[in-house]
């Protein structure tokens, strides 16, 4: 019997599921066998889940790092501790919970930049969109504008004027 052997087994099953009509046959008893065992299938992949769950998590981390931004979990370990735990731009605290940092990295060139604080993620994110940045620059070169000549108007009128939340 060629199933005795291993490796004919291997061979025979590879010669099999090359022709297009047994990937066929197959597809449509895999389907069928899921939706006869679909609870049976559910309750041990949620057994497996349960028992394996921190290795599971380091699998979906190692994971996210190499296929999003291309790092491994030791550079990511190695960064965290150069930046002692601390953001890289303003320098809190980083909690190490999913949500607790950011993985910087460039969208240009998707290279790792460095591990941030969600807050700073956030603003330099903002600063990367240059239409964003002129935006926000002429905006705040305007505001400046107004408060000097708020401040002008006061000296000129000797008038103590105390500016409005708006202009702080």
């Amino acid at each position: 019997m060629p199933y005795k052997d291993p490796k004919n087994r291997k061979l025979e099953w590879k010669r099999w599921i090359a022709n297009p009509i047994n990937k066929e046959k197959k597809k449509d008893y895999m389907k069928e066998y899921h939706q006869i065992n679909s609870e049976k299938l559910n309750e041990t992949a949620r057994r497996w889940r349960e028992s394996h769950r921190e290795a599971q998590s380091l699998y979906n981390k190692k994971r996210n790092l190499e296929y999003r931004i291309g790092i491994t979990l030791e550079e990511f370990e190695t960064t965290w501790q150069k930046q002692n735990g601390l953001c890289a731009l303003c320098g809190r605290i980083l909690k190490r919970t999913p949500h607790g940092y950011a993985s910087d990295h460039n969208h240009k060139t998707g290279r790792f930049r460095g591990i941030l604080c969600q807050l700073c993620n956030t603003r330099l994110h903002l600063f990367e969109d240059e239409k964003l940045k002129t935006k926000i620059e002429s905006y705040l070169a305007s505001s400046s504008s107004s408060s000097e000549q708020v401040s002008s108007i006061a000296t000129q009128s000797r008038n103590v004027i105390v500016p409005s939340a708006s202009f702080l």
